[in-house]
C-alpha cells in the first residue's frame, strides 16, 4: 500500500501589532494596530497570500496584572484586544481562501454558546 504524502499545516497568529514590545516601530506597522480592524485584516491576507493555512487568534478571560508585572509578556502595552470570535467574523468578510481559528474559554461560556459562537 502506498504511503500517502505527509503535509505541513501551518498557520499564523494575529497578536495586535506583533510579539515583541517594539514591534510598532517598524514600518508600516501602525501603533494602534490592535484597535484597527484594518490592520488586522491586513495581517489576515498577508497570511492567505503565502499560502498558510489559517490565521489564530487566542481568547483571554482575564485582565494581566499591569502594575506589577511578573513576566516580559505581561509588560507589552496591549491593553486592547478585540474578542476573536467576533473579530473572525469580519475577517471572513475579508478572506478567502485560509482558515479561521479561535480559542474561547468554557470557563466563562457555556459549551452550548461555544458550539453556536
Amino acid at each position: 500500500m502506498p504511503r500517502a504524502r505527509a503535509h505541513m499545516i501551518l498557520g499564523m497568529p494575529i497578536h495586535a501589532i506583533g510579539y515583541h514590545p517594539s514591534c510598532w516601530l517598524m514600518p508600516g506597522v501602525p501603533p494602534d494596530g490592535a484597535m484597527r480592524l484594518d490592520h488586522a485584516v491586513n495581517c489576515a491576507r498577508i497570511a492567505e497570500r503565502g499560502k498558510l493555512d489559517f490565521v489564530f487568534l487566542a481568547d483571554t478571560g482575564s485582565v494581566r496584572n499591569l502594575d506589577n508585572p511578573a513576566i516580559a509578556r505581561e509588560r507589552e502595552f496591549e491593553h486592547v484586544k478585540f474578542e476573536p470570535v467576533s473579530l473572525l467574523a469580519a475577517l471572513a468578510t475579508a478572506t478567502r481562501d485560509i482558515g479561521l481559528v479561535a480559542t474561547i474559554s468554557t470557563t466563562y461560556n457555556h459549551p452550548y454558546n461555544v458550539a453556536r459562537a
